[in-house]
């Protein structure tokens, strides 16, 4: 929970766009509680990870299902925020979704994640998602953190305004 209080209570030594992605992380997280249960995949990405085994997540990047490959394996992207082929953005998007709304979506995806995560203590971490949704359960804190803090830099690229426009 000290991590979790150190993200959202007390911001002081975030950048305005960190200060500001928790910001959103928090809109984001009274969003999907105030939504009936079980009403978008954000609700078990928010509650109940475990859930994900065996189910296709919106932004992933492969046509295997969680649990075939880790949950960190199905939604990646490359430094520069493109799929790694053709053929994965041709599955992600279906036609239908441009990148910065795969990449809403992936940080959407690790920030209810994160939460949850931070929630936890390492011990419970460990065994809820011991080979489940991570390879290393040690590190999966620091994953989610860090695809969360990716996309959202992507996000903000893609925007093409400054922040004082924001």
């Amino acid at each position: 929970m000290d991590q979790l209080q150190t993200n959202f209570i007390n911001p002081k030594a975030q950048s305005n766009d960190t200060k500001e992605m928790w910001q959103c992380a928090a809109h984001l997280i009274a969003s999907i509680i105030g939504t009936p249960d079980k009403m978008t995949h954000f609700w078990s990405h928010l509650f109940f990870p475990e859930s994900l085994v065996g189910t296709f997540i919106p932004g992933s990047t492969y046509e295997d299902p969680v649990g075939s490959k880790m949950y960190d394996e199905v939604t990646v992207l490359s430094d520069t925020g493109y799929c790694l082929s053709q053929e994965s953005y041709q599955h992600i998007t279906r036609g239908t979704m441009s990148l910065p709304c795969l990449y809403f979506i992936q940080w959407a995806n690790y920030t209810c994640l994160c939460v949850y995560l931070l929630c936890l203590s390492r011990k419970k971490v460990e065994f809820q998602f011991e080979g489940q949704l991570f390879c290393n359960v040690q590190t999966a804190r620091n994953i989610c953190k860090e695809r969360m803090e990716k996309a959202w830099t992507l996000i903000l690229q893609n925007l093409g305004i400054t922040t004082e426009q924001r």
